[in-house]
């Protein structure tokens, strides 16, 4: 079959999906495979990313969707069904990492300096080092 034919197949089975009577999941499903087969053979083509990246997130897998979009954009960074399709997805949420702080040397036993005589001087010791906090996105 042509990417015509899978893509316009894809269409029907993510409309029959999105009305989510019967087997409306396996209607995704069925979308799923379809939209993907049309890209395959026609990359440039970007309504088939976007239809895979609808059906992908009514089946409740929004990263897959995301990347779909992303595919696409990478095809074809002009189509602005795509960029649209992409804000409206919500942001992958980013882990905070708690880094562990490296063990310290031990350090030489300090000594207070002597205060000189008359100054207003006074010694105070070195704040320690917050510990450190990557985003992973």
């Amino acid at each position: 079959a042509s990417w015509q034919e899978k893509a316009k197949a894809g269409a029907d089975a993510l409309n029959k999906g999105q009305k989510k009577q019967g087997n409306h999941e396996e209607e995704l499903q069925k979308a799923v495979q379809l939209f993907w087969a049309a890209a395959k053979l026609r990359p440039d083509f970007p309504r088939g990313y976007l239809g895979l990246a609808r059906a992908l997130r009514l089946l409740g897998s929004a990263s897959d969707a995301r990347e779909a979009l992303l595919q696409g954009l990478d095809r074809c960074p002009e189509d602005g069904a795509l960029l649209q399709e992409l804000q409206k997805m919500p942001e992958p949420p980013r882990k905070e990492v708690e880094l562990e702080p490296e063990p310290a040397e031990p350090e030489p036993p300090r000594s207070e300096p002597a205060e000189a005589e008359g100054s207003n001087f006074t010694w105070k010791p070195k704040v320690p080092k917050p510990n450190l906090l990557m985003l992973v996105g």
